[in-house]
Protein backbone atom coordinates (compact mmCIF):
# COMPACT_ATOMS: atom_id res chain seq x y z
CA UNK A 1 0.00 0.00 0.00
CA UNK A 2 1.10 3.65 -0.61
CA UNK A 3 2.81 5.07 2.26
CA UNK A 4 3.73 8.99 2.66
CA UNK A 5 5.51 10.51 5.84
CA UNK A 6 5.33 13.81 6.67
CA UNK A 7 8.28 15.15 8.91
CA UNK A 8 8.43 17.94 11.01
CA UNK A 9 6.08 20.97 10.76
CA UNK A 10 9.87 23.14 9.22
CA UNK A 11 10.33 20.15 6.81
CA UNK A 12 6.97 19.90 5.64
CA UNK A 13 7.53 20.60 2.10
CA UNK A 14 10.05 17.41 1.94
CA UNK A 15 6.97 14.56 1.23
CA UNK A 16 8.57 11.27 0.25
CA UNK A 17 7.00 7.48 -0.49
CA UNK A 18 8.21 4.26 0.94
CA UNK A 19 5.92 2.54 -1.45
CA UNK A 20 7.04 -1.25 -3.29
CA UNK A 21 3.87 -0.36 -5.51
CA UNK A 22 4.02 2.05 -8.76
CA UNK A 23 0.83 3.39 -7.16
CA UNK A 24 2.33 7.12 -7.33
CA UNK A 25 -0.82 8.69 -8.54
CA UNK A 26 -2.42 7.66 -5.61
CA UNK A 27 0.17 9.33 -3.42
CA UNK A 28 0.15 12.40 -5.83
CA UNK A 29 -3.75 12.62 -5.04
CA UNK A 30 -3.77 13.14 -1.74
CA UNK A 31 -3.70 16.85 -2.66
CA UNK A 32 -7.47 15.62 -3.53
CA UNK A 33 -8.25 14.64 -0.32
CA UNK A 34 -6.50 16.95 2.37
CA UNK A 35 -4.81 20.45 1.70
CA UNK A 36 -1.10 19.77 2.12
CA UNK A 37 -1.14 23.09 4.77
CA UNK A 38 -3.78 21.40 6.76
CA UNK A 39 -1.39 18.47 7.69
CA UNK A 40 1.04 21.04 8.36
CA UNK A 41 -0.96 22.46 10.93
CA UNK A 42 -2.38 18.88 12.11
CA UNK A 43 1.90 17.86 12.69
CA UNK A 44 2.61 21.33 14.01
CA UNK A 45 0.19 20.85 16.84
CA UNK A 46 1.46 17.62 17.09
CA UNK A 47 5.17 18.48 17.39
CA UNK A 48 4.43 21.58 19.67
CA UNK A 49 2.45 19.16 22.08
CA UNK A 50 5.13 16.56 22.13
CA UNK A 51 8.05 18.52 21.98
CA UNK A 52 8.58 22.32 22.55
CA UNK A 53 6.03 22.13 25.17
CA UNK A 54 7.82 20.02 27.60
CA UNK A 55 10.98 21.70 26.72
CA UNK A 56 9.04 25.36 27.83
CA UNK A 57 8.08 23.84 30.99
CA UNK A 58 11.45 22.48 31.86
CA UNK A 59 13.45 25.67 30.69
CA UNK A 60 10.96 27.85 32.79
CA UNK A 61 10.28 25.82 35.92
CA UNK A 62 12.97 23.54 36.34
CA UNK A 63 13.23 24.15 40.15
CA UNK A 64 9.58 23.10 40.32
CA UNK A 65 9.71 19.89 38.48
CA UNK A 66 11.12 17.02 39.83
CA UNK A 67 11.31 13.25 37.67
CA UNK A 68 7.85 12.00 38.16
CA UNK A 69 6.30 15.41 37.52
CA UNK A 70 8.58 15.50 34.34
CA UNK A 71 6.79 12.21 33.09
CA UNK A 72 3.61 13.30 34.07
CA UNK A 73 3.82 16.25 31.73
CA UNK A 74 5.47 14.07 29.27
CA UNK A 75 2.10 11.56 29.08
CA UNK A 76 -0.11 14.97 28.92
CA UNK A 77 1.55 15.89 26.04
CA UNK A 78 1.54 13.03 23.95
CA UNK A 79 -2.07 12.39 24.67
CA UNK A 80 -3.17 16.02 23.83
CA UNK A 81 -1.54 15.25 20.65
CA UNK A 82 -3.29 11.84 20.50
CA UNK A 83 -6.28 13.45 20.80
CA UNK A 84 -6.35 16.04 18.46
CA UNK A 85 -5.02 13.83 15.71
CA UNK A 86 -8.33 11.87 16.38
CA UNK A 87 -10.49 15.01 16.09
CA UNK A 88 -8.99 15.46 12.53
CA UNK A 89 -8.98 12.03 11.77
CA UNK A 90 -12.97 11.59 12.22
CA UNK A 91 -13.43 14.61 10.05
CA UNK A 92 -11.27 12.85 7.31
CA UNK A 93 -12.15 10.38 4.89
CA UNK A 94 -12.77 6.65 6.53
CA UNK A 95 -9.89 5.14 3.82
CA UNK A 96 -7.21 7.53 5.59
CA UNK A 97 -6.00 7.29 9.13
CA UNK A 98 -3.14 9.68 10.92
CA UNK A 99 -0.73 7.82 13.98
CA UNK A 100 1.06 9.74 15.55
CA UNK A 101 4.69 8.92 15.50
CA UNK A 102 6.80 11.65 17.64
CA UNK A 103 7.89 14.21 15.39
CA UNK A 104 6.09 12.36 12.01
CA UNK A 105 2.44 11.53 11.12
CA UNK A 106 2.07 9.25 8.80
CA UNK A 107 -1.13 9.08 6.45
CA UNK A 108 -1.71 5.62 5.00
CA UNK A 109 -4.49 5.06 1.68
CA UNK A 110 -6.57 2.02 2.17
CA UNK A 111 -7.69 0.14 -0.65
CA UNK A 112 -10.21 -2.39 0.79
CA UNK A 113 -13.13 -1.11 3.14
CA UNK A 114 -12.59 -4.81 5.46
CA UNK A 115 -9.18 -2.81 6.66
CA UNK A 116 -11.59 -0.34 8.70
CA UNK A 117 -11.18 -1.98 11.94
CA UNK A 118 -7.66 -2.95 11.99
CA UNK A 119 -5.62 0.41 11.70
CA UNK A 120 -5.72 2.26 15.11
CA UNK A 121 -2.40 2.80 16.72
CA UNK A 122 -0.73 -0.72 15.63
CA UNK A 123 2.50 -0.38 14.17
CA UNK A 124 2.56 -3.44 12.41
CA UNK A 125 0.60 -2.35 9.60
CA UNK A 126 3.57 -0.18 8.22
CA UNK A 127 3.83 -3.67 6.56
CA UNK A 128 1.01 -3.66 4.47
CA UNK A 129 2.62 -2.66 1.18
CA UNK A 130 2.25 -5.79 -0.43
CA UNK A 131 -1.51 -5.03 -2.99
Amino acid sequence: MPIIFLSSPSHTSHISHTSHTSHISHIIHISHIIHISHISHIIHISHISHYNYINYINNNNNSNLNNNTNKIIKRHASNTASTVLNNIKKKLSKNIFIINHQLMVMIKICDDEEDDGEHGDDEDNDNDDND
